[in-house]
């Protein structure tokens, strides 16, 4: 997901715990888009505050997942015909 942020240009990823970023498998996966990315940490406790501080900054919040059962979309389509 890192290496996927930083080729749609995301302006923050936001990660639960920062140690995530030291661990070979995310390195590895990321290729390092983790060096190129404002990585930020947020606690889950924390992320309905910080959604609102941000949408209250004026940003868009954009929400990826990817799990084995994820249905595919047509991210081109549905993301970029909006800017």
């Amino acid at each position: 997901m890192c290496r996927t942020s930083e080729i749609l240009g995301v302006g923050q990823y936001v990660v639960g715990n920062s140690a995530i970023t030291a661990d070979k498998e995310f390195q590895s996966l990321s290729v390092t888009a983790q060096n190129w990315l404002d990585i930020v940490e947020v606690r889950p406790n924390d992320l309905l505050e910080f959604f609102k501080q941000k949408k209250d900054e004026g940003y868009r919040i954009v929400g990826i997942e990817q799990t084995p059962v994820s249905t595919k979309s047509n991210i081109k389509k549905k993301f970029f015909d909006h800017f």
